[in-house]
Order: structure tokens, then C-alpha cells, then sequence
């Protein structure tokens, strides 16, 4: 038997951060940013005050401060309001993973993250499953240099470092670079109007400091920040779904027709009832994946998650839609705001198929 419970201080945690961001999503302002009509944004300066944003940060050698699983139940309530800001790049690609691999180099890097006096974003979702144009290291003249494009790196105008996987002729290394080495071919915006970036180095001259690892461990920690961060994204739309099954069971138990509320329809309840239950199992999956970081199935766990994620949870979003009748598709509702940032994280990090074959 599987332990799901959540103690006092993890409901505290819970509480205290829904608190914080329930009177901050304002659906109007989300949609005008989603039409470059505005840059209303919350959640990071919010984390920040409650000390939240260096959570991973060890306390000794042995454990973190915060464990990874505290950290999934912060970003239950991350998705469930929509929040935006770089939490998991710069918590699982920084903090967590240096700390684990070369903490000893990066300590002060660790710190800083930390303390939001550096903020860092990962292209790790995107260059994990597309490894054919990775940014290139090569030697010149007694120089180690790295020449290279990245594409939809996200939070990048927010960020002063970024964490990439580049290629030599050693093979893959992962390297930290300042984002202003890079330049700019591109801005784009998401479907909820957050911001990517296309970008480019060119001959940028690096150093030891610029490495992390060493070549023999490098799959690990390309590993290592692919699963954490897959994980992650999962308890973020979790969180987005908790949020749609709220706002659709508030509805039809409002909504009348025929003179009777539609939430008294045998058809309508096995809806709901689908819903809660895919959202329950879907989440008890991803908490007990969250607990097993130590654990030889952690990969597969993690890959599980993804696949109900994306198979389950996105057609939960469109039966609320459905139930929601026609108001659900309306603009200024918002029920699509949370739909879209389901189906963003479902095209993160891979399709069905590349998770099969891993799996199997």
C-alpha cells in the first residue's frame, strides 16, 4: 500500500500559496495577454515572499531543503492559477541538479538561485527529443568555443543564465551559459501569451566554470533534469485540470434546463464522476512518482505519468467544455486558458510514441 498522505506542513504549504495567488487570476487580463494586449503576470514575486523559490535548496548533505514531492504539491497549485514564471527550470535544472552533481563548483551559483539574485531557464524539453541540432563545442587556437541555435527557450528575456545540452567531438556535455552572450533571432509568444525565444551563440569562449559534470556522467544529468522536469510539469497540469473540474462542478450546479439543474443528469454526474476520478489517479500517480526519486523506476514512473498526463487529462478539459455547453468556448469565460496550458504541456518532452519506446 502506497502512502498518498499529506502531513500538516505540506497542508500549510498548500494553503498558504493557494492564499496567496486565489484573488491574483483575473481570466480578462490573462486573455489580453494571451493578445499581446497586456503583461500581466503573477507567481514568482509571490513564491519569492514566501521563501519558496529556493525550497530545493539542500539544508545538509543529505537531504534538500524541501523535499522534490513538497515541491510537486506547490506546482499542483502553480497550474491549478495559472501562474507563470521560470519555478522548474530554475529549480530543477539549477538548483537540484547542481547541487547534486557539481555542487562543490556551483555553490554560489546555488545560492544566488536561491535567493532570486539569479534566475535561470533550461532548453531541456526541447533539445532532450531533438538532439540533431544541438549547439556545437569545438577547440580553436587553445579556446573551447560553442556556436549554435536553440528554439522556443521559454522565460529567456526573465533569465541570466541558461542550462543547455551541447555536443563535441567527446560527445554530449551540459553547459551553463549568461543569457546575454546569446542573441535574439526570434520573440514568440505561447498560446497563453507566455514568452520564447529563438536564440544564438556565436563562438562564445568557455571555460571550466561553464561546465557541469564531466563527460562520463553527462547522460545522467541530461537524464536526471528530463525526469525531474517531466514530473514537474505533470503536478502543473494537474493542477490546471483541478481547476477546470472546480469551475465545470460549480457550473452545473448552477446551470438550469428543463426547469431542473443539469447537475441532477444521470449523464451529466458520469461526467463529473469520469473526471474526478482520471484527475485522483492521475495525481496519487504523479505524488507517489514524486517520492521515488532513489527508486530504479523513477524513469519509468515518470514516463507514466507523462502518458496519462497527456492520454487522460486533455480529454478531461475538452469534456468540460461539453458540459459547459456553449458559454465554455466563449472568450472571456477562461475555461480555453486552462485548456491551452494542459495542451502546451502535453507537447512538451515528447510524444506518446517516444515515450513507449523508452518505456519498453
Amino acid at each position: 500500500m502506497m502512502d498518498f498522505s499529506i502531513n500538516e506542513s505540506q497542508k500549510m504549504i498548500i494553503k498558504t500559496l493557494q492564499d496567496k495567488l486565489e484573488k491574483k487570476v483575473d481570466f480578462k487580463l490573462l486573455n489580453d495577454k494571451s493578445e499581446k494586449k497586456s503583461d500581466y503576470k503573477y507567481g514568482w514575486n509571490e513564491l519569492l515572499e514566501l521563501g519558496y523559490i529556493g525550497m530545493l535548496n539542500e539544508v545538509d548533505s543529505e537531504d534538500y531543503g524541501l523535499s522534490f514531492f513538497d515541491f510537486c504539491l506547490i506546482l499542483e497549485k502553480w497550474g491549478y492559477n495559472l501562474c507563470e514564471g521560470p519555478i522548474i527550470e530554475n529549480s530543477i535544472s539549477g538548483i537540484l541538479t547542481l547541487q547534486k552533481f557539481d555542487k562543490k563548483k556551483f555553490q554560489s551559483i546555488i545560492t544566488q538561485l536561491s535567493n532570486s539574485e539569479k534566475i535561470l531557464t533550461s532548453t531541456i524539453l526541447e533539445q532532450y527529443i531533438n538532439k540533431k541540432n544541438l549547439p556545437f563545442i569545438s577547440t580553436n587556437n587553445g579556446k573551447t568555443l560553442i556556436s549554435g541555435k536553440i528554439c522556443n527557450v521559454p522565460f529567456y528575456n526573465e533569465s541570466s543564465n541558461i542550462i543547455l545540452i551541447a555536443k563535441s567531438k567527446l560527445g554530449e556535455r551540459v553547459v551553463i551559459i549568461p543569457s546575454n552572450s546569446f542573441k535574439i533571432l526570434e520573440n514568440k509568444t505561447s498560446l497563453i501569451g507566455e514568452e520564447i525565444c529563438d536564440i544564438e551563440i556565436s563562438n562564445f569562449d568557455m571555460n571550466e566554470n561553464n561546465f557541469v559534470g564531466t563527460h562520463e556522467n553527462c547522460n545522467m544529468i541530461i537524464d536526471f533534469m528530463y525526469y525531474h522536469t517531466i514530473i514537474s510539469k505533470c503536478s502543473e497540469t494537474i493542477g490546471a485540470a483541478e481547476h477546470i473540474f472546480d469551475i465545470t462542478l460549480d457550473f452545473v450546479k448552477n446551470r438550469e434546463q428543463f426547469n431542473n439543474k443539469i447537475g441532477s443528469f444521470q449523464s451529466i454526474q458520469h461526467n463529473l464522476s469520469d473526471m474526478y476520478v482520471n484527475i485522483n489517479e492521475a495525481r496519487e500517480l504523479i505524488r507517489s512518482a514524486s517520492k521515488e526519486k532513489y527508486s530504479e523506476n523513477f524513469q519509468t514512473l515518470s514516463l507514466l505519468c507523462k502518458v496519462i498526463c497527456d492520454e487522460k487529462i486533455s480529454q478531461l478539459s475538452w469534456t468540460a467544455h461539453q458540459l459547459h455547453g456553449a458559454i465554455g468556448f466563449t472568450w472571456d469565460y477562461g475555461l480555453h486558458l486552462l485548456t491551452k496550458k494542459i495542451l502546451i504541456n502535453k507537447n512538451l518532452g515528447g510524444n506518446i510514441n517516444f515515450y513507449s519506446n523508452k518505456i519498453f
